[in-house]
């Protein structure tokens, strides 16, 4: 499988093509080829909440980032992109409702995904089991 991952190289014609064709040879050479999954790439960016700059740098990331997303998606028409901490869509709502506006109807085209579920992604060795739950509870209530 390793013929699959060519360094990407601007000048190599037909890199993903080639790949591609790999990848489907390999998987159907396998004796229950026609019972495998299927795995798609994704887009996705993790973005945190409270690293090392003020909230307000987040809520400007979050909107700068999914942004990049959704004008990527214009270009590329199979591109799709999933995003996984409530709180953020929360904010991006409040704070840059156009954008906002964009990532509703490109999840409506199953473009966008939300995954996860909980409000922010916390950490799971500090946090206790009351407030991961929390974390979860708020994140399934946003509408």
């Amino acid at each position: 499988m390793n013929e699959c991952y060519p360094r990407y190289d601007k000048e190599y014609p037909g890199m993903i093509e080639k790949a591609e064709k790999k990848t489907k040879e390999f998987i159907e050479s396998r004796k229950n080829a026609k019972s495998q999954h299927k795995v798609f790439a994704v887009g996705h960016c993790h973005i945190d909440t409270a690293w090392l700059w003020p909230y307000a740098e987040t809520k400007r990331k979050i909107a700068r980032s999914w942004g990049t997303q959704l004008e990527l998606m214009r270009h590329y028409k199979d591109f799709k992109f999933c995003a996984s901490q409530i709180g953020q869509y929360y904010w991006l709502r409040k704070y840059y409702p156009e954008v906002f506006v964009r990532v509703q109807a490109a999840v409506r085209e199953g473009r966008f995904e939300v995954v996860g579920g909980s409000w922010v992604e916390c950490d799971g060795n500090v946090p206790s089991g009351e407030s991961m739950a929390r974390q979860m509870l708020y994140g399934q209530r946003f509408a």
